[in-house]
């Protein structure tokens, strides 16, 4: 019997990739219950978190990539999608919400942020 699982490689926000193997599509992998759960999960940890959870869905879905049969070799060094993978993740995710959110501060607080509202007609 042949083998149809298929080599997919798996990101969320700048967190490293990983190798998933999968019996499916690319869009049957996004909804799979595993995808859905970790994005629930993810969405979850970072509104539990930071305080302005709002971009949480953004950051917590998932860049998916189906790799061709002939190119798998060469990702044969990426590390496995597993649970250790789900912790190193959610490390990055949250470090990537804060980071987005202290810019999101400074930019706020440039002087002249808001000199639309300063100039009067």
């Amino acid at each position: 019997m042949e083998n149809k699982e298929k080599l997919y490689i798996i990101s969320f926000g700048n967190s490293s990739q990983y190798r998933m193997m999968y019996d499916g599509s690319k869009e049957q992998l996004e909804k799979s219950p595993r995808m859905s759960a970790l994005k629930n999960e993810l969405i979850e940890f970072i509104k539990d978190k930071v305080p302005m959870g709002s971009h949480a869905e953004r950051y917590a879905t998932p860049e998916i990539h189906e790799v061709e049969n002939r190119d798998a070799a060469k990702y044969a060094d990426y590390i496995d999608f597993d649970s250790v993978a789900v912790e190193d993740i959610k490390k990055t995710l949250l470090r990537d919400v804060e980071n987005m959110l202290e810019q999101k501060q400074m930019d706020s607080n440039a002087p002249y942020g808001n000199i639309s509202t300063h100039i009067k007609s």
